[in-house]
């Protein structure tokens, strides 16, 4: 037997459809605006990079800064370790992070020896005093007892300074 389609049957399908075309109206507005959102975060990232374009070569002379200075200390301790004069420590690892965070982006780290525990960094700076706060700062955080400095012109209108850093010795 078959059914006939009554009013209230009618009136059920139109409410059905009336409900899955709105739900679909507001899907499409819905993903209109989440697809609006993206393109103003796209637009915003785009903005950021152009920003950061400006700056990169600093960044990139940043990193290299500190790859050559993780470079040199990691040289020197290494040769120290080589000819027996310590062993390597975690605190040698510590300190050379120390290092990184407080030498200054207008100080250029030239090299470092070991002599004993005693270490001895070599810099170039346009100014001497800024090897004397590089000093105090390494000082304040490392396991150190006096700080020895000798800074001289280096004839490019900056000072070459040779900064001491003396072990405690317990």
């Amino acid at each position: 037997m078959r059914r006939s389609w009554g009013l209230l049957d009618i009136i059920s399908s139109f409410i059905f459809v009336s409900m899955a075309l709105l739900l679909v109206i507001g899907g499409i507005k819905f993903a209109g605006i989440v697809i609006d959102k993206a393109h103003e975060q796209q637009i915003m990232i785009i903005e950021n990079v152009l920003e950061s374009l400006t700056s990169e070569q600093a960044m990139k002379e940043q990193g290299y800064k500190i790859q050559r200075t993780t470079g040199l200390y990691l040289k020197a301790l290494a040769a120290a370790a080589v000819n027996f004069e310590f062993m390597p420590r975690i605190e040698d690892v510590k300190l050379l992070v120390i290092i990184l965070n407080s030498v200054p982006n207008d100080v250029n780290v030239l090299g470092f020896e070991y002599n004993g525990r005693n270490l001895t960094m070599t810099t170039v700076q346009d100014d001497e005093q800024k090897a004397i706060d590089l000093a105090i700062r390494i000082k304040e955080q490392a396991e150190f007892g006096d700080v020895n400095i000798e800074s001289q012109p280096d004839g490019d209108g900056g000072y070459m300074s040779e900064i001491e850093f003396l072990y405690i010795v317990e």
